[in-house]
């Protein structure tokens, strides 16, 4: 018997694309797994979400584009000039999206690769509920690797005195400087282990958010103490936080005549 050639397993995404191809779905994970984070970092919606937003709702939400199809505009200021319909798919469904041709024209000159199947994105638009089913008319398209320096408004850093020793701290400010920008900093520091203090850097050490300064604050700190924060990020606390509240609300309901007050609510700190 002749013995099969000894040859590498494809890489992911390759293999990815196969299973999709032969199968018609995935069976190994999906394409959008190891954007997770940022999909819940940058989304203020989901698919699933979009289509219960009202009409003209403003929404930023990223997936990959499972569906393309161009078509010229025959009419109007735009005559003779293409147009895009897209379909968005992320961990909850899909959603249709329409690229009319003036934006189209914008997003193409900045991102000529950036519409075509089994791309990551973002886009930014609002919610067109005139037909049966809600679609979403786009402003702007954002790939995924540039969600980080267009996405990103805060900067959250855990800090451990018993894992970072002050010769590592003593490196973040210089760090910080050489990255300065815009976005926020917050520091959150474990002050025992039930307790933790968190502070905004002042001005001087804002930063501009980018790969590279996400690498080095990783490399310094560890890539669980380091979180870059977008307009979805406090969606998703609030989520989090909703069946804690309706748990607390359940205990303290016998207790409503009690003389003693609710707790007071801490201020929403941009680090999980």
């Amino acid at each position: 018997n002749e013995s099969l050639p000894d040859v590498d397993e494809l890489p992911d995404p390759d293999l990815l694309k196969f299973e999709k191809e032969l199968l018609g779905f995935y069976i190994t994970s999906h394409p959008l797994t190891e954007h997770q984070d940022a999909l819940g970092n940058y989304s203020t919606a989901t698919s699933k979400e979009a289509m219960s937003c009202p009409e003209g709702a403003e929404i930023t939400i990223g997936g990959m584009i499972s569906r393309v199809k161009k078509s010229v505009t025959k009419t109007g200021r735009s005559a003779g000039m293409t147009m895009a319909m897209i379909t968005l798919e992320d961990l909850e469904g899909q959603i249709d999206a329409v690229l009319f041709a003036e934006t189209l024209a914008e997003v193409t000159k900045r991102y000529p690769e950036c519409i075509g199947l089994e791309r990551i994105v973002f886009l930014r638009g609002k919610v067109d509920r005139r037909r049966e089913t809600p679609s979403v008319i786009v402003a702007d398209l954002i790939p995924a690797d540039e969600a980080i320096p267009r996405l990103t408004t805060s900067v959250g850093l855990k800090l451990d005195p018993a894992r970072h020793a002050p010769a590592i701290t003593a490196e973040l400010d210089p760090l910080l400087r050489r990255h300065k920008g815009n976005a926020e900093v917050y520091i959150q520091i474990a002050t025992t282990l039930t307790q933790r203090v968190v502070m905004r850097l002042d001005r001087e050490r804002f930063v501009k958010p980018t790969a590279g300064l996400k690498q080095e604050l990783e490399q310094l700190l560890g890539p669980d103490c380091v979180q870059f924060s977008g307009a979805g990020t406090r969606r998703r606390k609030r989520q989090a936080q909703q069946p804690l509240f309706q748990e607390e609300q359940a205990i303290e309901q016998p207790l409503a005549d009690a003389s003693v007050g609710p707790a007071p609510v801490l201020a929403d700190a941009e680090i999980d």
